[in-house]
């Protein structure tokens, strides 16, 4: 059994989706590949959302739930490192066929594949926040713990490097180091 026997294979079958109604390319691999991606990976995708509203979390819970559903399509929107995780991580599922069908059409099963993340997420908002909630608890710290004593005096900031190519200081002759950044200056300026 091949590699992509075994991608398809594990794939959940979508009763409703008619494949010969699809006429549009982009439609036929919407329904075919990104629908049974999505939900086979509907926990995981969950998961990668929570931990990405992990330092957002008191926000997104107090808010409506019509003011939850804008942030979640804002996130999946705006957040460029989010939405190529998202991205990526659907595209690793792919078999060698479907990613050569996602190579030459990219940009706009990328919009498809936001697109129905950000409906598949906004339509499980509720689940969302009881997953946010049971992890409150256990973020929170103990009321035992007492908190770390601070220091009264204020901490002496650390010498900072500056590396040789920053260093824009002109250099008349050749000498050992550079007085600012300590990196051996040859040229007009230690660059």
């Amino acid at each position: 059994m091949t590699k992509d026997e075994t991608i398809l294979q594990l794939r959940p079958e979508i009763p409703q989706i008619d494949l010969q109604r699809s006429q549009h390319p982009h439609e036929h691999f919407q329904n075919a590949t990104l629908r049974p991606l999505l939900k086979q990976h509907n926990d995981l995708l969950m998961r990668l959302f929570i931990h990405h509203l992990d330092k957002q979390r008191s926000a997104f819970v107090r808010a409506s739930a019509l003011q939850q559903e804008e942030k979640i399509g804002q996130i999946l929107q705006r957040n460029q490192g989010f939405r190529q995780l998202l991205i990526g991580t659907l595209i690793a599922w792919f078999t060698e066929e479907e990613w050569g069908v996602y190579s030459l059409q990219g940009s706009a099963l990328n919009r498809r594949i936001i697109s129905m993340a950000t409906r598949r997420l906004q339509t499980q908002r509720v689940e969302l926040l009881s997953r946010l909630r049971e992890l409150s608890p256990a973020k929170s710290k103990s009321p035992e713990t007492p908190a770390p004593a601070r220091s009264r005096r204020p901490r002496e900031p650390e010498p900072v490097a500056i590396p040789l190519w920053y260093c824009k200081i002109p250099i008349r002759r050749r000498v050992e180091a550079c007085v600012r950044c300590g990196g051996a200056g040859e040229k007009t300026y230690c660059v």
